[in-house]
């Protein structure tokens, strides 16, 4: 399960039913995918955040400074992020 999420900062919103569902679970292959959009010297700048369920609580408190298991700027790697959640 893939919770998704977006932001224009470093601040993601997350509730708290969304929080105990993915703490809950953290054992079970869930993750929080958030992509932050911004612009910066009129340049627009796409980042994907990819964190454990298990963090849901810390990112919830800590917005994206919180270390994610991965990173990407745009372009996205989609075979790396599909294999980290679905190894087969």
């Amino acid at each position: 399960m893939i919770e998704l999420k977006h932001t224009g900062t470093a601040i993601v919103e997350l509730r708290p039913h969304q929080v105990a569902f993915l703490t809950a679970h953290k054992r079970a292959s869930v993750w929080l995918l958030v992509r932050r959009l911004h612009t910066h010297e009129n340049r627009e700048t796409s980042e994907l955040f990819l964190y454990r369920g298990g963090q849901a609580l810390d990112v919830r408190m800590n917005g994206l400074h919180v270390e994610p298991a991965l990173y990407w700027t745009y372009p996205f790697d989609w075979a790396e992020l599909w294999g980290l959640i679905s190894p087969m």
